[in-house]
């Protein structure tokens, strides 16, 4: 029983990833001034983030995804419209990961350049792994295992 309720919260944070990713975007969002942030959401951030540099903001549906320099370190929030945090992620290496996901990308990602890898920390504080490739992107669960390839980036509109 217990297999199952983890095997379904992986495929829902999966879900939940890739739909959001979708919006990150350019044509799925919004790029927003920061006066067109509602005030509980700027408080929020502010409060977490005190030191935050180069803050962009950005509407989603369903919230607001602030992308921000903590401490030299590239962070991506998402908040919810209620002020509660989605998921937050953190720019990191690869040799922030487990090891399963390090002889993984050897494996079967071997001569890919890495472009970039998230830790990404969603609202219940589970911890997954965001590795992109200049083709594609793989989410990979705490333990290192392979969740699935994240759908390819949209195109900008011309």
């Amino acid at each position: 029983m217990a297999t199952r309720k983890k095997g379904t919260i992986n495929i829902a944070l999966l879900f939940m990833v890739a739909v959001s990713t979708i919006f990150i975007y350019p044509g799925c969002s919004s790029a927003q001034p920061k006066s067109d942030i509602p005030d509980l959401i700027s408080r929020r951030f502010k409060a977490i983030y005190p030191n935050a540099q180069e803050a962009s903001w950005e509407t989603l549906e369903g919230g607001y995804e602030v992308s921000f320099l903590q401490n030299k370190t590239n962070v991506i929030v998402l908040f919810l419209e209620d002020g509660g945090v989605e998921r937050t992620k953190v720019k990191t290496d690869t040799l922030s990961l487990p090891k399963t996901t390090t002889d993984y990308i050897a494996q079967k990602l071997a001569g890919m350049e890495i472009s970039s890898v998230y830790r990404i920390i969603d609202g219940y504080g589970s911890v997954t792994w965001e590795v992109n490739t200049n083709d594609a992107g793989y989410l990979f669960a705490t333990n290192g295992e392979l969740m699935g390839q994240l759908p390819p980036k949209a195109k900008p509109k011309q």
